[in-house]
């Protein structure tokens, strides 16, 4: 039984990864190390939890790597902690039916162990384990051993980035603040440029630049010869929180968490402060929850006057897991807009996400209308829902124009982050 249990584990990563005799090699390695214990702990009781906590940890560490294609990291679980009620409440079932195998495999673990009773075993483990280890194979590590040994690999760049730079930079904009802040109270609205009338800055979800051609984003290229055109920006998160605080707060992102739970949003200098005190009207509108990761919280605190999502909707809007579909949410923005905006000095933030998303799938009944109809791979999968987004922004564009007829205004379409599309091997 202990063996067919295993054989399940082994099958399951099979399907999933492939290359059966890896599978069975890296399974091999947890064999060995639940043989280690065999010696190292006498207590059958001891044992038996010992044994279901390592098959639990197994099981989740594998499922990990299946459904992101990496491995899971110490350090990135302890940095993320906070997340796991809600990741795990959304796997609830997969969660218990990885309990009830651990406990059946650990029942059998006990029953096998007076079967191993000479101690020349423990040398096995040892030599296959350390195999990938000394050859730097992370495809042959199994995935739980990998998380063993990230506990005692913490990252010290990590550290020293966290304390020693972007501590830094955070004070350093708190200090700059009032000075900015000083500086923008003096500019004399009358005294600017028509383009600086109303300033825009529309965000688009997860455009990667290596996917920006003709193909893909006809309409952001024909916008773009309107302007100037950054071929390539850097943005180091896949999280719009994050990335907001690069957009709007000239921060780099924390490894940790973003400002908000820390109360430090409300000290920094960001954008919407600085064109608040020169007299700006400040507007965020998103098509997702102002709810979640705080966004709404957030814009309050940098400055905002006015941020929505939801409340400007209408009952019957069509909508996605990641907010309410593009078309219908810009035309509820712009109306929005055009009954609440002053004659000039409006700063506008358009926050848009629910068709680029992960996990990158064409809506229903929009399979045919994209450029890969039968998508191979992950690259392509993103290829479709970014020119999806794309056909959207042609409608924002309109619209922004329709708004702003004289064409006093600036605008800056920018994705909030890029998504890994495989240029690092393995990184998507």
């Amino acid at each position: 039984m202990f063996f067919f249990i295993n054989a399940l584990i082994i099958l399951f990563l099979f399907l999933h990864q492939g290359n059966p005799l890896a599978q069975i090699y890296k399974w091999s390695q947890f064999f060995f190390l639940i043989l280690f214990l065999f010696y190292l702990i006498k207590n059958k009781i001891v044992l038996f939890l010992v044994s279901a906590l390592f098959y639990f940890f197994y099981l989740v560490t594998a499922s990990y790597s299946i459904r992101t294609y990496d491995n899971l990291d110490y350090s990135f679980l302890e940095r993320n902690i906070k997340d796991a009620p809600v990741i795990i409440y959304q796997y609830l079932p997969h969660f218990a039916a990885a309990i009830f195998l651990s406990f059946l495999a650990a029942i059998f673990v006990c029953r096998l162990k007076p079967l191993f009773k000479n101690r020349a075993l423990i040398a096995l483990p040892i030599v296959i384990i350390s195999i990938p280890l000394a050859t730097r194979d992370y495809k042959l590590e199994n995935e739980f051993i990998y998380f063993l040994k990230s506990v005692y690999q913490n990252s010290k760049s990590i550290d020293y980035y966290q304390k020693n730079i972007y501590e830094k930079l955070i004070n350093d904009s708190v200090i700059k603040k009032p000075l900015i802040i000083e500086e923008a109270k003096k500019i004399k609205r009358e005294e600017l440029p028509s383009y600086l009338d109303n300033i825009v800055i529309l965000q688009i979800e997860s455009l990667n630049s290596f996917l920006v051609n003709e193909k893909n984003t006809p309409n952001f290229l024909e916008i773009a010869k309107q302007g100037v055109f950054f071929p390539a920006i850097y943005g180091n998160s896949v999280q719009t929180i994050m990335a907001q605080e690069n957009i709007l707060c000239s921060l780099p992102s924390s490894f940790d968490s973003n400002l908000t739970p820390s109360k430090k949003d409300k000290d920094i200098l960001c954008l919407p402060g600085a064109l608040n005190a020169a007299g700006y009207k400040n507007f965020f509108l998103k098509s997702y929850s102002l709810d979640f990761t705080r966004t709404g919280e957030f814009m309050k605190n940098i400055k905002f006057d006015e941020a929505h999502a939801d409340d400007i909707m209408k009952e019957g809007d069509p909508r996605y897991p990641w907010g309410y579909r593009e078309d219908i949410f810009y035309e509820r923005a712009f109306e929005y807009l055009r009954k609440n905006i002053k004659d000039k000095n409006n700063f506008v933030y358009l926050e848009i996400g629910p068709t680029n998303h992960w996990p990158f799938l064409p809506p229903e009944g929009m399979e045919n209308t994209v450029p890969f109809k039968n998508s191979r791979n992950h690259q392509e999968m993103l290829s479709n829902t970014v020119f999806l987004q794309d056909a959207y922004l042609k409608i924002a564009w309109s619209k922004l124009n329709e708004l702003f007829p004289e064409k006093n205004y600036t605008a800056i379409i920018v994705g909030d982050h890029s998504w890994p599309i495989g240029v690092h091997k393995g990184n998507i």
